[in-house]
């Protein structure tokens, strides 16, 4: 894809995850299931710390929200309850100073709504 950032997430033997497409020209990352189906969308409002999760039926799931500093960010659903928080971490010294890449926390602090199996 011209002009786009793509990431295959695979599991540890490999096997397809999702795929992450962040387009250049637009303030918007896809999700695709492994046979290529729309899975949703992140898409960047406002500010770059304002983001609405919203999935393959177009509808919005989710807001996420930033703190000034970009380092603490709330997951709230559309009922308006926080179900995760992301944490920017410390890379280590080489990282930090020689790549602008970023580590990340996630915490869930949701129940679960997967039911046991039968």
């Amino acid at each position: 894809m011209p002009d786009a950032r793509v990431l295959a997430v695979t599991t540890a033997a490999g096997e397809p995850v999702l795929t992450l497409i962040k387009h250049a020209h637009e303030r918007i990352t896809e999700f695709q299931r492994p046979g290529g189906g729309l899975a949703g969308r992140i898409r960047a409002t406002q500010t770059t710390r304002h983001y609405t999760l919203i999935d393959d039926q177009d509808q919005t799931v989710g807001k996420v929200v930033g703190d000034l500093a970009l380092k603490h960010f709330s997951v709230t659903a559309t009922g308006g309850g926080e179900i995760a928080r992301i944490r920017k971490i410390w890379a280590g010294l080489t990282k930090e100073m020689l790549t602008p890449l970023d580590h990340y926390k996630v915490e869930f602090t949701a129940p679960s709504r997967r039911q046991p199996a039968p």
